[in-house]
């Protein structure tokens, strides 16, 4: 007796196991199957995804660390861009606000001396182009003392383009503001003459 008790009460347990466990399983899971094999990518595919994948990175990568300033200085001395698209320079140059351009101004300034040595200087173009460079930045020859930077940039262009010229006006860039500009008005209006 006690042998088919034991068994009935058995029974009833793994009955109400079974029970339980029914009733704890989500009706969609229980349905589920497994996915057809047209459905599974195939290695080939997901090692094309992982390599696609990992060449956009490094495209990311590369446009992450690439410097506009640093690339317009080197096209217009290495001659990759036109003679007469300086204003990306120019703007370098004149800005001495923005600490994040100081390194560059020096580098924009060389970048335009070596291009214009490389000119053909007859060629009225040439020159009139040149003008209008040093136009954008004649300013810095009036401006403000605590910019060394600006005021040896101008000094050093004025000085190599038009030596006599300079000595004419009277510029040095250790001069008090009143000198600077007069010297100023009379480099602008020479400017503003063309082809120089």
């Amino acid at each position: 007796m006690s042998l088919v008790r034991s068994v009935v009460i058995r029974a009833g347990a793994l009955s109400l196991f079974a029970l339980l466990v029914s009733a704890a399983v989500p009706v969609g899971l229980a349905a589920a199957k497994a996915p057809d094999a047209a459905d599974m990518p195939t290695i080939e595919t997901l090692l094309q995804r992982a390599l696609t994948a990992k060449a956009a990175a490094a495209e990311a990568a590369v446009q992450a660390a690439r410097d506009p300033r640093k690339e317009a200085i080197e096209a217009y001395r290495d001659k990759k861009s036109a003679l007469d698209d300086f204003t990306a320079l120019t703007a370098i140059i004149n800005n001495s606000k923005d600490d994040d351009l100081q390194v560059y101004r020096n580098q924009a300034a060389q970048a335009a001396i070596v291009r214009f040595k490389t000119e053909n200087l007859d060629d009225p173009q040439v020159r009139r182009t040149r003008a209008a460079f040093a136009e954008q930045i004649v300013d810095l020859m009036k401006g403000s003392s605590s910019d060394q930077v600006g005021l040896a940039i101008i000094q050093e262009i004025l000085q190599t383009w038009w030596s006599t010229k300079t000595r004419e006006v009277r510029f040095k860039a250790t001069d008090k503001w009143r000198d600077r500009n007069k010297s100023w008005r009379k480099m602008k209006t020479y400017l503003q003459g063309g082809s120089r």
